[in-house]
Protein backbone atom coordinates (compact mmCIF):
# COMPACT_ATOMS: atom_id res chain seq x y z
CA UNK A 1 0.00 0.00 0.00
CA UNK A 2 1.76 3.13 -1.16
CA UNK A 3 0.22 6.57 -0.86
CA UNK A 4 1.03 9.01 -3.64
CA UNK A 5 0.19 12.51 -2.36
CA UNK A 6 -0.08 15.72 -4.36
CA UNK A 7 -0.58 19.04 -2.64
CA UNK A 8 -1.46 22.64 -3.31
CA UNK A 9 -1.50 25.50 -0.81
CA UNK A 10 -2.24 29.21 -0.92
CA UNK A 11 -3.26 32.09 1.28
CA UNK A 12 -6.47 33.98 0.61
CA UNK A 13 -6.18 37.71 1.07
CA UNK A 14 -9.83 38.71 0.40
CA UNK A 15 -10.91 38.21 4.00
CA UNK A 16 -12.14 40.72 6.58
CA UNK A 17 -9.55 42.72 8.48
CA UNK A 18 -8.41 40.83 11.53
CA UNK A 19 -8.55 37.43 9.79
CA UNK A 20 -6.05 35.34 7.89
CA UNK A 21 -7.32 32.49 5.71
CA UNK A 22 -5.05 29.71 4.47
CA UNK A 23 -6.26 27.01 2.10
CA UNK A 24 -4.55 23.70 1.45
CA UNK A 25 -5.59 20.83 -0.83
CA UNK A 26 -4.16 17.32 -0.72
CA UNK A 27 -4.97 14.28 -2.88
CA UNK A 28 -3.58 10.78 -2.60
CA UNK A 29 -4.40 7.16 -3.41
CA UNK A 30 -3.85 4.00 -1.39
CA UNK A 31 -4.08 0.44 -2.71
CA UNK A 32 -5.62 -1.90 -0.12
CA UNK A 33 -6.29 -5.63 0.04
CA UNK A 34 -10.02 -5.10 0.62
CA UNK A 35 -12.88 -5.94 -1.68
CA UNK A 36 -14.94 -3.00 -2.90
CA UNK A 37 -17.73 -3.39 -0.30
CA UNK A 38 -15.28 -3.64 2.62
CA UNK A 39 -13.30 -0.67 1.27
CA UNK A 40 -16.48 1.43 1.00
CA UNK A 41 -17.44 0.51 4.57
CA UNK A 42 -13.94 1.58 5.67
CA UNK A 43 -14.00 5.04 4.02
CA UNK A 44 -17.54 5.69 5.26
CA UNK A 45 -16.52 4.94 8.86
CA UNK A 46 -14.68 8.20 9.60
CA UNK A 47 -13.88 7.34 13.21
CA UNK A 48 -12.21 4.14 12.02
CA UNK A 49 -10.44 5.53 8.95
CA UNK A 50 -9.05 8.53 10.89
CA UNK A 51 -8.22 6.67 14.12
CA UNK A 52 -4.48 7.16 13.51
CA UNK A 53 -4.79 10.86 12.62
CA UNK A 54 -3.07 11.91 15.84
CA UNK A 55 -2.85 15.46 14.53
CA UNK A 56 -6.63 15.79 15.02
CA UNK A 57 -7.93 16.17 18.56
CA UNK A 58 -11.42 15.53 19.93
CA UNK A 59 -12.53 13.63 16.79
CA UNK A 60 -16.25 12.91 17.12
CA UNK A 61 -18.88 11.55 14.76
CA UNK A 62 -22.39 12.55 15.85
CA UNK A 63 -25.29 10.58 14.32
CA UNK A 64 -27.87 12.54 12.40
CA UNK A 65 -29.11 13.27 8.95
CA UNK A 66 -26.35 13.60 7.83
CA UNK A 67 -23.91 12.61 10.59
CA UNK A 68 -21.54 15.37 11.74
CA UNK A 69 -17.78 14.94 11.94
CA UNK A 70 -16.11 17.38 14.31
CA UNK A 71 -12.56 17.74 15.59
CA UNK A 72 -9.86 20.30 16.24
CA UNK A 73 -6.87 20.95 14.02
CA UNK A 74 -3.73 22.34 15.69
CA UNK A 75 -1.90 25.12 13.82
CA UNK A 76 1.16 27.04 15.03
CA UNK A 77 0.69 30.74 14.28
CA UNK A 78 4.26 31.93 14.99
CA UNK A 79 4.32 34.48 17.82
CA UNK A 80 0.61 33.94 18.47
CA UNK A 81 1.43 30.36 19.48
CA UNK A 82 -0.31 27.08 18.89
CA UNK A 83 -3.97 27.38 18.05
CA UNK A 84 -6.47 24.55 18.18
CA UNK A 85 -9.03 25.28 15.48
CA UNK A 86 -12.42 23.52 15.58
CA UNK A 87 -14.19 22.26 12.48
CA UNK A 88 -17.47 20.52 11.61
CA UNK A 89 -18.34 18.68 8.43
CA UNK A 90 -21.41 16.78 7.29
CA UNK A 91 -20.73 13.16 6.31
CA UNK A 92 -22.51 12.30 3.07
CA UNK A 93 -22.52 8.83 1.54
CA UNK A 94 -21.82 8.66 -2.18
CA UNK A 95 -22.26 5.68 -4.52
CA UNK A 96 -18.49 5.02 -4.47
CA UNK A 97 -17.57 6.17 -0.95
CA UNK A 98 -18.16 9.23 1.20
CA UNK A 99 -17.86 12.99 1.19
CA UNK A 100 -17.17 15.57 3.90
CA UNK A 101 -19.11 18.81 3.39
CA UNK A 102 -17.60 21.64 5.48
CA UNK A 103 -19.87 23.63 7.72
CA UNK A 104 -18.92 27.20 8.39
CA UNK A 105 -18.59 27.90 12.08
CA UNK A 106 -19.34 31.29 13.60
CA UNK A 107 -16.09 33.24 14.07
CA UNK A 108 -14.97 32.97 17.67
CA UNK A 109 -11.84 32.53 19.73
CA UNK A 110 -8.57 32.27 17.86
CA UNK A 111 -10.05 30.87 14.67
CA UNK A 112 -11.70 27.90 13.02
CA UNK A 113 -11.11 25.43 10.21
CA UNK A 114 -13.20 24.12 7.33
CA UNK A 115 -12.53 20.54 6.20
CA UNK A 116 -14.07 19.09 3.08
CA UNK A 117 -13.17 16.19 0.89
CA UNK A 118 -14.10 12.97 -0.76
CA UNK A 119 -13.04 9.35 -0.52
CA UNK A 120 -13.76 7.25 -3.58
CA UNK A 121 -13.31 3.49 -3.81
CA UNK A 122 -12.27 2.00 -7.15
CA UNK A 123 -12.24 -1.80 -7.46
CA UNK A 124 -8.78 -3.04 -8.47
CA UNK A 125 -9.39 -6.77 -8.66
CA UNK A 126 -11.33 -9.40 -6.74
CA UNK A 127 -9.91 -8.57 -3.30
CA UNK A 128 -8.23 -5.21 -3.90
CA UNK A 129 -9.39 -1.63 -4.06
CA UNK A 130 -7.85 1.76 -4.59
CA UNK A 131 -8.88 4.46 -2.14
CA UNK A 132 -8.72 7.92 -3.75
CA UNK A 133 -8.79 10.75 -1.22
CA UNK A 134 -9.09 14.49 -1.82
CA UNK A 135 -9.12 16.89 1.12
CA UNK A 136 -9.56 20.66 1.05
CA UNK A 137 -8.72 22.39 4.33
CA UNK A 138 -9.16 26.10 5.05
CA UNK A 139 -7.77 27.62 8.23
CA UNK A 140 -9.16 30.94 9.44
CA UNK A 141 -7.02 32.70 12.06
CA UNK A 142 -8.16 35.72 14.03
CA UNK A 143 -5.30 38.25 13.90
CA UNK A 144 -4.66 41.88 14.82
CA UNK A 145 -5.69 44.52 12.30
CA UNK A 146 -3.01 45.02 9.64
CA UNK A 147 -3.09 48.81 9.27
CA UNK A 148 0.56 49.40 10.16
CA UNK A 149 3.64 48.24 8.23
CA UNK A 150 5.05 46.41 11.26
CA UNK A 151 1.80 44.54 11.79
CA UNK A 152 1.65 43.58 8.09
CA UNK A 153 5.20 42.19 8.31
CA UNK A 154 4.26 40.24 11.44
CA UNK A 155 1.15 38.86 9.74
CA UNK A 156 3.23 37.76 6.74
CA UNK A 157 5.47 35.81 9.15
CA UNK A 158 2.39 34.29 10.81
CA UNK A 159 1.04 33.35 7.37
CA UNK A 160 4.27 31.62 6.33
CA UNK A 161 4.64 29.76 9.63
CA UNK A 162 1.01 28.64 9.76
CA UNK A 163 1.06 27.55 6.09
CA UNK A 164 4.20 25.48 6.69
CA UNK A 165 2.73 23.83 9.80
CA UNK A 166 -0.58 23.15 8.03
CA UNK A 167 1.25 21.57 5.08
CA UNK A 168 3.27 19.29 7.41
CA UNK A 169 0.14 18.31 9.34
CA UNK A 170 -1.79 17.41 6.18
CA UNK A 171 1.18 15.43 4.81
CA UNK A 172 0.43 13.00 7.67
CA UNK A 173 -3.07 12.21 6.34
CA UNK A 174 -1.94 9.47 3.90
CA UNK A 175 0.12 7.61 6.53
CA UNK A 176 -2.70 7.82 9.09
CA UNK A 177 -5.28 6.44 6.68
CA UNK A 178 -2.87 3.78 5.42
CA UNK A 179 -2.28 2.57 9.01
CA UNK A 180 -6.05 2.36 9.63
CA UNK A 181 -6.54 0.56 6.29
CA UNK A 182 -3.88 -2.00 7.26
CA UNK A 183 -5.85 -2.71 10.45
CA UNK A 184 -9.05 -3.05 8.43
CA UNK A 185 -7.33 -5.57 6.13
CA UNK A 186 -6.11 -7.54 9.16
CA UNK A 187 -9.64 -7.49 10.61
CA UNK A 188 -11.14 -8.85 7.39
CA UNK A 189 -8.48 -11.57 7.08
CA UNK A 190 -8.70 -12.67 10.74
CA UNK A 191 -12.06 -14.53 10.35
CA UNK A 192 -10.56 -16.39 7.35
CA UNK A 193 -7.84 -17.85 9.57
CA UNK A 194 -10.25 -19.78 11.81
Amino acid sequence: MTPSPSQQAHAVHDVPSGQLRLEHDIAFSILVALGEADAQAFVRDVARSLQHADFLTALTVTPGGPPTVSAELPVNAAMFGMRSLPFESGLLLTPAGAQLAPRRLAPSGSGWAEVGGEATVVGAGQAESRLDYKFAVAVNLVTPSSEHWGTRALLKMVELTAASVLRRVLERFPRAIEAAANEAVAGVRAPDLH
